[in-house]
C-alpha cells in the first residue's frame, strides 16, 4: 500500500509525492499492482499518477470518494475501487457512488481491524464480515449478492494474478 496522505498533517506533502513517486515507478519497472493510499491528497495523487499515463494499474483503497471522484481518476487511468464497510454505515454517501464505479471496476477489502460494517461496526473488523459489505453493495446496484461475490473475485484475480 502506497500513496498520500494528508490528513493529520499537510507538512511534508512534497516528501510524500516524491516517496510515491519512486514507488509508483517501482511497480511499473516490476509490473505490479499497486494499492493506493489516498486520504485528503487525491490532487496530488492524481499529478503523480499522471505522468505515468495510464501505464500503472492498481485499485484505490478504502474509497469512500464521490462521482466526481471517480471520473477525475478514471481520467487518470484503469483503476479498480476497493470498497470495505464504510459502504453499510448510515451517512455514508458510497452506496450513491457505486453506479459510477460500476461492478466490473469493484473490489470488496476489509481494512481490518479497522472499519468494521453494519452491523458489526464499532467491533474488531475481520474478513468473515464482508458479506455485509457485500449485501450493501448488492443492494445498492440491484443485483444479487452472487454477482457481486463473482464479479469482485474475477476483478480480483485480473488485478493481482496478473
Amino acid at each position: 500500500e502506497i500513496g498520500i496522505d494528508l490528513y493529520w498533517d499537510r507538512t511534508f506533502e512534497k516528501e510524500q509525492m516524491e516517496a510515491f513517486d519512486i514507488q509508483v515507478n517501482w511497480a511499473v519497472e516490476k509490473n505490479l499492482p499497486i494499492i493506493v493510499h489516498c486520504r485528503d491528497g487525491l490532487d496530488q495523487v492524481i499529478e503523480v499518477l499522471g505522468g505515468y499515463k495510464g501505464n500503472v494499474k492498481g485499485v484505490f483503497h478504502s474509497f469512500g470518494g464521490s462521482p466526481d471522484d471517480v471520473e477525475k481518476i478514471r481520467k487518470t487511468g484503469d483503476y479498480y475501487f476497493g470498497i470495505n464497510g464504510i459502504v453499510t454505515f448510515k451517512n455514508s454517501m458510497l452506496r450513491a457512488t457505486l453506479p459510477s464505479i460500476g461492478l466490473e471496476r469493484l473490489l470488496l477489502e476489509t481494512d481490518s481491524p479497522y472499519l468494521a460494517p453494519v452491523p458489526r461496526r464499532g467491533k474488531r473488523n475481520e474478513s468473515s464480515y464482508m458479506v455485509y459489505t457485500a449485501h450493501v453493495v448488492a443492494d445498492s446496484l440491484g443485483i444479487d449478492i452472487n454477482e457481486v461475490a463473482s464479479a469482485t473475485t474475477a476483478n480480483a484475480e485480473k488485478l493481482f494474478l496478473m
